[in-house]
């Protein structure tokens, strides 16, 4: 069967939905999609994109979350 997506998984989906085509820092998806303030030392963010994106191309074959670099993440969706 399929990876459920956890709570926080289907949060940052839905905030990436959202914002398509915007570019997202780290920062500013910490604070909106977990409510805190960013820390430079923390991998939060990077796992659970990480997670979210390893979901969604199980079940879509398709990249969805591009990093860009020095930037931030974009959702793109045809």
């Amino acid at each position: 069967g399929r990876e459920k997506l956890t709570e926080k998984e289907f949060d940052l989906l839905n905030y990436f939905l959202k914002n398509r085509g915007v570019i997202l820092p780290k920062e500013n998806l910490c604070k909106n999609v977990w409510g805190l303030n960013f820390q430079p030392t923390t991998n939060l963010v990077e796992v659970t994109i990480k997670n979210l994106r390893k979901k969604l191309e199980d079940i879509s074959g398709k990249k969805y979350i591009k990093t860009i670099y020095g930037e931030g993440y974009l959702f793109i969706s045809e």
